[in-house]
């Protein structure tokens, strides 16, 4: 694949990673709004957890560098897994 068609690849899943995030935050504020029978705290916690690393891999793959690699996609999904995880655990 050449050099530009990957930038554009990366952009791309950016801009996908980013709207994700924009709809899990309003699927947050809609279970909020509607006062669901749930555990508010845990979808605060799991749904912030959320927000915040689709918004890295947004931003990470929207600036990225080919130079990267994958290596910081792979640990912030690791370490979003694991507190998701906790967070769950302890709710």
């Amino acid at each position: 694949m050449k050099l530009k068609k990957k930038e554009l690849l990366y952009q791309e899943a950016g801009k996908y990673f980013l709207d994700l995030s924009k709809l899990v935050f309003g699927g947050i504020i809609l279970a909020e709004i509607m006062n669901l029978a749930i555990n508010q705290v845990a979808v605060f916690a799991i749904g912030g957890v959320a927000v915040v690393a689709l918004a890295l891999f947004g931003f990470h793959y929207y600036a990225k560098e080919i130079e990267y690699g994958t290596d910081l996609f792979f640990i912030v999904f690791c370490a979003t897994g694991f507190l998701v995880h906790t967070l769950y655990r302890l709710v």
